[in-house]
């Protein structure tokens, strides 16, 4: 933020704020990612708040409240596509296919889920997000006994 490099500031707390979730540090996820929201808040659209709306639809969707979460995940998907970011419209519409997949509308999941995992497959992204997607999208399966 000194260098006034709001996006990557950004970025970089959403990024801790989820190592810090996996590891079961809520507290410091949290602190995390209200840093992330205060410095992608004031920021015109960019894809950096891809990752917000990714965890708004989490969020969402968690608490039951599926038409928001899906809201979410489809206005990631908008932002992903308006700034160009593959790894990130696939993410979306891996987040898509969860929100179906935890309604139990397990065949429109799956069948996104499916695009998702081919644009991992077919070298469309980068090796980061081949990875991350095919880790939930695997995990997704199995949650389906889609095996």
């Amino acid at each position: 933020m000194a260098a006034g490099a709001a996006r990557q500031a950004g970025y970089s707390a959403w990024m801790l704020f989820y190592e810090y979730q996996l590891a079961g540090r809520t507290a410091a996820a949290a602190g995390r990612l209200r840093r992330a929201r205060q410095h992608l808040g004031g920021e015109p659209e960019c894809v950096e708040q891809c990752y917000l709306a990714w965890v708004e639809a989490t969020e969402a969707q968690q608490r039951g409240a599926f038409d928001e979460a899906m809201s979410c995940a489809r206005r990631m998907a908008g932002i992903a596509h308006r700034c160009g970011s593959r790894d990130l419209l696939a993410m979306s519409i891996q987040a898509q296919a969860s929100v179906l997949l935890a309604q139990g509308r397990v065949a429109g999941g799956l069948a996104l889920l499916d695009d998702a995992m081919c644009a991992a497959m077919a070298g469309e992204l980068s090796s980061f997000f081949t990875g991350w997607i095919s880790c939930l999208g695997l995990q997704q399966c199995m949650a389906s006994a889609d095996l």
